[in-house]
């Protein structure tokens, strides 16, 4: 838990980062990181989680945990 002196940690991935006055409907981001969640379009803080599990996998094991050849592959894995 934080306390109000504390800051919050804030991960993004700079590949999409653009300036932009749309607002996004629609998944963006790199696929290999995408949460349940974010598939069912729910994105929050489990994504947040979820993602940030996974890059402790990829840190710990070299790896990613789930890989596919397509899009619909790699989404049945997650």
């Amino acid at each position: 838990m934080l306390n109000e002196d504390e800051e919050e940690l804030k991960l993004i991935d700079f590949g999409l980062a653009k300036q932009t006055n749309n607002v996004i409907y629609e998944c963006a981001g790199t696929r290999e990181y995408y949460s349940p969640e974010d598939l069912a379009k729910k994105s929050g803080l489990k994504s947040d989680i979820w993602s940030l599990g996974i890059i402790l996998y990829k840190m710990v094991c070299g790896t990613r945990p789930f890989d596919g050849k397509t899009d619909q592959i790699l989404f049945g894995k997650i």
